[in-house]
């Protein structure tokens, strides 16, 4: 037995009875989800497990644009609250959460779901909703229809990065080089470094070697040891450890996330600054770029190029374009809210749901 939180009203704004549909809200309960259909694969990000990871210290409400039987999800939004904040996000700590719809979903039925989702919102007396999108390049056409109908809702974007992102292809990697990156791969390869996939991990080792990193280049790490832990974990299929090696040394390494079956996810990156001289990364790169290739992934994501106050970094934005990176946007939408007070508790609207 599972308890539905809401069920919003139907969406009668269509003729077409194969068109028509209902809002389903959860409280705390992702893998209500599962009960549902779902005819395309979710990022792993988006998905039941992680949301329940990132659930911990917040209130997490589950939003399923589901047909009128109630057996396929056709969209769904995950939304994050934490205790005493009037500001709802999505994800809670994740790059990216946002809206999951099926290809073709009908626009009409995409805005009825965002606006419903929006009054849901105000019932729950929220002053604003925050929505970090996935980068364009993962799904153009999807990421243009959810943006456009997150405008139309009221949605504004607050912050817009320059996401880079690698096009894998039959063709070898050092095709794409500049002339520059193309010579330090060659130096990694004479002096006889090599790349490797990590298949056990010593994560305190992996950890204290990307903190020493960031701490020389002036950045603080954004994750602690206990979630890079969690990750290999609890998506121990999903997350993947990279290195480079000069004989037993590591030289360079990187966490790598499969996003989904078509995109890799170069997450972290770093390396050793007394083997600067050699540009270990693009070795790496190098590596990642041939994974892909073994694994039929399109998409090998570089992410967003940043300084230690999150400001675009030229240079950084450079390198990744020697090395074949191509640009995509990667969006934040935010909504300001009008709570409405005789809305303010969601009390007395549990409905009994049975799968």
């Amino acid at each position: 037995m599972t308890h539905i939180l809401s069920s919003l009203r139907e969406n009668k704004t269509t003729t077409n009875p194969q068109e028509r549909c209902h809002v389903l809200v959860f409280e705390n309960q992702p893998h209500a989800l599962n009960h549902f259909q779902i005819t395309w694969q979710p990022w792993v990000f988006n998905s039941p497990q992680y949301a329940h990871y990132q659930s911990e210290d917040a209130q997490l409400f589950t939003f399923i644009l589901t047909n009128l039987a109630q057996t396929q999800a056709l969209a769904f939004f995950y939304l994050f609250v934490k205790p005493h904040q009037k500001t709802g996000n999505s994800p809670a700590l994740a790059p990216f959460g946002g809206l999951e719809i099926k290809p073709k979903l009908p626009p009409g039925l995409l805005d009825y779901f965002v606006q419903e989702m929006g009054d849901f919102c105000q019932k729950l007396s929220l002053e604003s909703c925050q929505i970090k999108l996935f980068p364009n390049c993962y799904d153009a056409p999807n990421a243009k229809k959810i943006a456009n109908s997150l405008r139309k809702n009221g949605f504004k974007v607050v912050q817009a990065f320059e996401n880079q992102h690698i096009v894998v292809s039959d063709a070898p990697f050092q095709t794409q080089l500049h002339a520059s990156e193309r010579r330090r791969l060659q130096k990694c390869e004479r002096a006889g470094f090599v790349f490797k996939e990590w298949e056990q991990p010593d994560l305190a080792a992996v950890y204290a070697f990307i903190a020493k990193n960031r701490q020389a280049l002036g950045y603080a790490i954004t994750f602690d040891y206990a979630a890079l832990v969690a990750w290999f974990g609890l998506f121990s299929d999903q997350y993947h450890l990279f290195c480079v090696k000069n004989g037993q040394q590591i030289v360079a390494l990187t966490v790598a996330v499969r996003v989904g079956s078509g995109v890799l996810y170069n997450f972290c990156p770093a390396d050793c600054l007394h083997y600067r001289a050699f540009s270990p990364t693009v070795l790496l790169t190098a590596g990642l770029y041939h994974y892909c290739q073994q694994n039929a992934i399109q998409i090998l994501d570089m992410g967003v190029s940043v300084d230690a106050n999150g400001q675009p970094k030229e240079s950084l934005q450079r390198f990744k374009c020697n090395l074949g990176a191509k640009n995509s946007q990667k969006l934040i939408f935010a909504k300001q809210l009008s709570p409405n007070q005789n809305l303010s508790t969601t009390q007395g609207v549990i409905k009994a749901w049975k799968k």
